[in-house]
């Protein structure tokens, strides 16, 4: 698998996981799974905007949340993927798993 496709798989599992959490859920999340060190939250209240960033040394996830209104509404929603998407398969498939397991993965 060359870098492109690494990064668009590591793109594609975030955005999997925005269909079934939250911005908020996600970045919970990965405050409790990920060391202190590789996690960093910024509020901006002069430009409305909050910021969670994860920067591990194999990939790395920015989480944005711009507001129209401190804390009002939100004008947009973005969460970016960057890096070894197959190294962040793997990270997930340890560190999330308790999050996933109890999922009722049928359709009914």
């Amino acid at each position: 698998m060359n870098e492109q496709q690494k990064q668009k798989m590591g793109q594609d599992l975030v955005d999997f996981m925005l269909e079934d959490l939250s911005l908020d859920e996600i970045a919970e999340s990965f405050e409790m799974k990920v060391e202190p060190k590789f996690y960093s939250y910024e509020e901006d209240k002069e430009n409305l905007v909050k910021d969670w960033k994860i920067k591990l040394p194999k990939w790395d996830v920015w989480i944005r949340r711009s507001y129209k209104t401190w804390c009002g509404d939100i004008n947009f929603e973005a969460i970016k993927f960057g890096g070894d998407g197959e190294d962040f398969n793997e990270w997930l498939k340890t560190k999330w798993f308790e999050r996933y397991r109890n999922l009722d993965w049928n359709d009914d």
